[in-house]
């Protein structure tokens, strides 16, 4: 059993059979109540591969929401529609009154991996974040993200085109900041996305940062070079 929202216990417990072929086993009150659960609610059980048991007490099919209110301004939308992405919300709702053109909530979803509009309407608009669970693996994503950096190096030195590798960067950041969200609030996803503990997420978050800061790098030296001379 492991949960990092209690402090740590150990203690013994004996396994009660029920019925013929079926066992029991009470849990800790303080991680029932750390986890507002009661009787009826139901648990999340993974077998790791160890032998141990994972216990959580989270509801997977609940989805988060967040509704914009219609006094977002236009030129912070984006960065709302972010923030709820990286906090791992499920949906996002932006009412008629906040005056967003359906254009511009695109050219902001389609940078977001797994990102949909599944409601676009004069009076509503809804985005659905559906990213698969299976991509959400740290260590790919790294070596993605380090791989990209390398070949933008590469198409520096001879001259190419950079922006498609840009693109692919920013969109592996994405990824990585949404699964480090989720798996800092899921111990089965932290588990599943390979990242050993909770404490190693803002130094995960911090690699990722500084491959994307040389990506920029790489394409402001770029830029400078395309200038025409005076």
């Amino acid at each position: 059993i492991n949960d990092s929202t209690v402090q740590d216990m150990s203690e013994s417990r004996k396994l009660q059979k029920v019925g013929g072929s079926a066992y029991s086993l009470t849990l800790p009150k303080p991680w029932v109540e750390a986890h507002d659960l009661g009787k009826g609610d139901e648990l999340n059980i993974l077998q790791q591969r160890d032998g141990t048991l994972l216990i959580t007490g989270e509801n997977g099919d609940e989805l988060e929401e967040l509704d914009l209110s219609a006094d977002i301004e236009q030129t912070t939308i984006q960065s709302a529609i972010y923030s709820a992405y990286y906090l791992g919300i499920d949906v996002v709702t932006l009412e008629d009154d906040a005056n967003l053109a359906v254009e511009t909530i695109q050219s902001i979803v389609k940078k977001l991996p797994g990102a949909q509009i599944t409601t676009a309407r004069e009076d509503k608009s809804e985005i659905r974040f559906l990213l698969d669970l299976d991509m959400l693996d740290i260590t790919s994503i790294l070596r993605q993200e380090h791989r990209l950096v390398k070949m933008m190096l590469e198409s520096f030195w001879n001259d190419a085109s950079i922006d498609t590798y840009e693109d692919q960067l920013d969109e592996q950041n994405h990824i990585l900041n949404r699964t480090c969200r989720l798996s800092s609030r899921s111990a089965s996803l932290l588990r599943t996305s390979g990242i050993k503990h909770r404490y190693l997420i803002p130094s995960i978050l911090n690699i990722g940062k500084r491959l994307e800061n040389i990506g920029d790098i790489v394409v402001s030296m770029q830029k400078r070079n395309h200038q025409p001379t005076e």
